[in-house]
C-alpha cells in the first residue's frame, strides 16, 4: 500500500490521533449524506407527483383532442360531424391506442342544499373508463351505447365525484334535475349511477360523466354530430410527435390540442417544481462543497506538525496532498452510501405506507408520491461526488506553502 493512502486510512481509524479528527470526519460524512439524502428524496417526490397529476389529468381528458377550428376555451362546444371513416384515419396513426368521442356543457344543478354549477362530459362506449374504475368508491361506471348504432339507447345514469355528491347532498342510486341555460331552456332528470373520488379537486369538483347523445339532443344535434375526439396514446412522450401529425394529415377544419394547451396553469405550475427542486439541489452541493472544504482546513490545521514530520523524511508536497485527497474522497463515498441508503428505505417507507399526507385541494393528490429514478439517482450521484472532487484541490494547495521547520514546531 502506498504511504499515503496508509496515513489517510489511519486518520479514518477510532483510536488514531486525539479526540478532535474523528468528531469532525463524522460530522462531515453525516452533513454529505443528508445532502444526497435531500437530493434523491426530492427528485423522487418531483417524479411521483408530476406522474400521479399527470396521469389524472390526463385520465379525464386523455393526451391530445381533436376538435372544430373554431372551438375556444368556453364551456359551449363547435359541433363537428364524424363518420366511421374520419375516425379509422385518426387510427391509422400507430401511437394511438384508443379513441373516443365527447362533448362538454355547462350547467347547473340544483338540489335541497344549493344551485351548484358543473360540467356535462358526455361520453359512449368507446370511452376508456379503466381509469374512472380506478378511483370508483361507490356503485358502477354506467353502460352507455355506441352511437354510431341504430340500437342505441340513451341513459340517464351518470357518474360523479364524491365530494361533488357530498356537496350537493347526494347519495348513490339520488336524482337531481339538471338545468341548461340556454333558449330554450332544457332541464333533464339523472341518476347516480357511481361515485369516483380521484383527489384531482379541481375536476371532481366539477364534472358529471353522462351519456353522450343526452348532450346531442341538448343541442339539437344529430348522432354523428360531437365536440370532438379525445386520443389515448401508448407512449404519452410522444404527444408532441403524434400532434403535429395528426394537425398534418387531418382536414383544415379540425384542430389538435394537447392535454398541456387545454390545461396549461397546472402544466405551468408542474414545470414550475422543477425550478423548485434545481434550487435544492444547488443548495445541497453547495453544503457538501463548503462541508469538504472546511473539514480539509480543519485536518490540515490539525495535522500541521505532521505534514511538517513527513515532509522531513523526504516525502513528497504532491503525495502529501493526497493523503488528504483520499482522506476527503473516503469521507465523500461513505456520506453517499449512507445517504443512498437513507433516501431509499424513507422512499420505501412512503410508498408502501404513504405516511406523508397532502392537501388534495391545493396539490392535486393526498399523499406524498415518489417515484425512484435510477438513472437519474446515479447521476446526481456522480455529480455531487466530481464536484466535491474538484472543490478538494482548493484547500490542500495550502499544504504546499508549509514550511517544514515550522510545522514541526507548530503547537
Amino acid at each position: 500500500m502506498k504511504a499515503h493512502k496508509f496515513i489517510s486510512l489511519r486518520f479514518l481509524k477510532k483510536n488514531t490521533g486525539n479526540n478532535f479528527s474523528l468528531p469532525v470526519i463524522r460530522i462531515s460524512i453525516a452533513a454529505i449524506a443528508l445532502s444526497i439524502a435531500v437530493m434523491v428524496i426530492s427528485d423522487s417526490i418531483l417524479n411521483g407527483f408530476k406522474d400521479a397529476v399527470t396521469q389524472k389529468v390526463m385520465g379525464f381528458s386523455s393526451h391530445l383532442q381533436i376538435v372544430s377550428i373554431d372551438q375556444n376555451l368556453s364551456l359551449e362546444p363547435k359541433k363537428l360531424k364524424i363518420s366511421q371513416d374520419l375516425i379509422q384515419e385518426i387510427k391509422l396513426n400507430k401511437s394511438i391506442s384508443n379513441v373516443q368521442t365527447f362533448i362538454v356543457k355547462g350547467a347547473l344543478v340544483k338540489t335541497n342544499l344549493s344551485v351548484e354549477p358543473v360540467l356535462m362530459k358526455g361520453i359512449d362506449d368507446n370511452f376508456n373508463f379503466t381509469f374512472l374504475q380506478k378511483f370508483l368508491v361507490q356503485g358502477k361506471i354506467p353502460t352507455y351505447g355506441n352511437i354510431f348504432k341504430n340500437n342505441y339507447k340513451q341513459s340517464t345514469k351518470v357518474l360523479v365525484s364524491k365530494k361533488w355528491a357530498e356537496k350537493s347532498g347526494l347519495k348513490l342510486n339520488s336524482s337531481f334535475l339538471c338545468y341548461y341555460v340556454q333558449s330554450p331552456a332544457r332541464i333533464r332528470k339523472y341518476t347516480i349511477a357511481g361515485i369516483f373520488d380521484s383527489g384531482l379537486e379541481e375536476f371532481d369538483s366539477k364534472i358529471i360523466f353522462c351519456d353522450i347523445s343526452q348532450l346531442q339532443k341538448i343541442n339539437n344535434w344529430n348522432k354523428d354530430e360531437i365536440a370532438g375526439f379525445e386520443i389515448r396514446l401508448h407512449h404519452p412522450e410522444e404527444i408532441e410527435n403524434v400532434s403535429e401529425t395528426l394537425y398534418k394529415n387531418l382536414p383544415s377544419e379540425l384542430n389538435v390540442l394537447t392535454v398541456q394547451e387545454i390545461y396549461p396553469q397546472i402544466f405551468d405550475w408542474l414545470n414550475l417544481q422543477d425550478t423548485n427542486v434545481v434550487v435544492i439541489w444547488g443548495i445541497m452541493i453547495l453544503v457538501s462543497i463548503l462541508n469538504i472544504i472546511t473539514v480539509l482546513l480543519v485536518l490540515i490545521l490539525e495535522k500541521t506538525q505532521l505534514i511538517g514530520i513527513i515532509d522531513a523524511l523526504g516525502m513528497r508536497k504532491s503525495s502529501i496532498k493526497k493523503v488528504f485527497l483520499v482522506l476527503a474522497g473516503n469521507i465523500g463515498l461513505k456520506g453517499l452510501a449512507i445517504g443512498n441508503v437513507v433516501s431509499l428505505l424513507i422512499i420505501f417507507m412512503q410508498l408502501e405506507f404513504k405516511l406523508l399526507k397532502l392537501d388534495p385541494a391545493s396539490y392535486y393528490v393526498d399523499y406524498v408520491p415518489m417515484i425512484f429514478d435510477l438513472k437519474k439517482v446515479i447521476l446526481i450521484n456522480c455529480a455531487t461526488f466530481v464536484i466535491c472532487i474538484i472543490s478538494m484541490w482548493l484547500p490542500t494547495q495550502i499544504i504546499s506553502k508549509i514550511k517544514t521547520i515550522d510545522a514541526i514546531q507548530f503547537k
